[in-house]
């Protein structure tokens, strides 16, 4: 179903015609996964020179990844922290006539990647993802649910309080991305989907912003985002910042930690760090069977890294997702699903060795 394109507001317009100027850097010799993790692990730590950098360099090699990328960190990273900052970037993507009128691509793709770097965080929107998805007390909900139509999984979302039922249910009606092999639902009715949340506690603006990134990234994240809308208490919350280790970069001059499950280069560092002795792998040897090592190690790795930014806010349901999430990333039934996730951040010295060279 064809979805209305966003008509930016003239005050939308005004705060991006504002944004400082920024010079180009030149683009990064690395290959566009690596330069997909830079940007987004960037605006997460508030790193604007690596993330000027890895977006300049994918707007040399795929601009429209690019924009889609930058409303997906929007959704997924600022959510429901600072909803004008995912309205501005949705804004700016959408509509390759008002980056020409306001100058270029450049120009705006750079002063969105601004904005979500100063932006304060909230990571529930992906937490409730990965818990939905993977989380191995909701297996038996997810095979249910993959056996439903459209239109009965728009049903579910009249009840305001299964959040994990409404999350899948959304994004499975919607048409959005489902792994899990499954009935097809027929046809994806997104315009109902949001008209459904709409009516169960979500605000139309926010029901309005999320209609507007899955017609730009047709992803579950917005969705998602429409979800969570009535879990936001009212009013300004707490930040906080992650705890995080010290930075190393390559001989590039990079950060390492763009080398994760999704690149070739940090596969291969798994694997070398693998057959190293630590208290990770020792507690992997111990747990975990061997076919299915590398693949938990990796996924371990990107929820270390990748979950971690800047001034978070704080409220309840963030921080019960950001716990299950934690507890089932994996998908497995661990007695003690935390512990790995501590043992690799007091290990990851010893994996960068792996990735020094890369």
């Amino acid at each position: 179903m064809q979805l209305p394109l966003f008509d930016p507001t003239p005050s939308i317009i005004e705060q991006l015609a504002e944004q400082h100027r920024y010079d180009r850097p030149a683009q990064l010799t690395i290959p566009i996964y690596g330069a997909l993790a830079l940007i987004q692990k960037s605006v997460r730590r508030g790193e604007l020179s690596f993330a000027l950098s890895a977006a300049s360099t994918l707007l040399d090699q795929s601009p429209d990844r690019l924009f889609r990328r930058l409303v997906a960190i929007a959704t997924e990273d600022v959510g429901h922290a600072d909803l004008s900052v995912v309205e501005l970037v949705v804004c700016g993507a959408s509509s390759k006539t008002l980056r020409k009128r306001l100058g270029d691509d450049w120009r705006v793709a750079a002063s969105l990647v601004s904005a979500l770097c100063r932006s304060t965080k909230d990571r529930s929107t992906d937490d409730c993802y990965i818990v939905a998805k993977n989380h191995p007390e909701l297996a038996d909900l997810r095979a249910s649910l993959g056996e439903l139509t459209a239109a009965e999984l728009i049903d579910l979302l009249r009840d305001p309080c299964a959040l994990f039922t409404r999350a899948m249910a959304a994004w499975r009606a919607a048409g959005a991305d489902w792994s899990e092999r499954h009935n097809a639902v027929g046809r994806p009715d997104p315009k109902a989907v949001f008209e459904a949340l709409r009516n169960t506690g979500t605000s139309a603006a926010t029901a309005t912003l999320a209609t507007r990134a899955f017609a730009q990234t047709r992803e579950a994240l917005p969705l998602v985002l429409a979800v969570l809308g009535p879990l936001r208490p009212a009013g300004s919350l707490k930040e906080l910042d992650d705890a995080f280790p010290p930075v190393s970069v390559g001989r590039d001059g990079l950060p390492l930690w763009r080398h994760d499950k999704f690149s070739h280069a940090g596969i291969a560092a798994l694997k070398g760090f693998l057959g190293r002795p630590c208290e990770f792998n020792r507690w992997v040897c111990d747990h975990i069977e061997p076919r299915q090592r590398l693949r938990f190690a990796g996924e371990a790795l990107f929820r270390v890294e990748s979950q971690m930014c800047l001034r978070r806010v704080q409220y309840p349901a963030a921080l019960t997702l950001r716990r299950l999430a934690d507890e089932g990333f994996h998908g497995l039934r661990l007695a003690d699903p935390k512990v790995p996730l501590d043992l690799l951040r007091n290990d990851l010295g010893l994996l960068d060795e792996f990735r020094y060279d890369l």
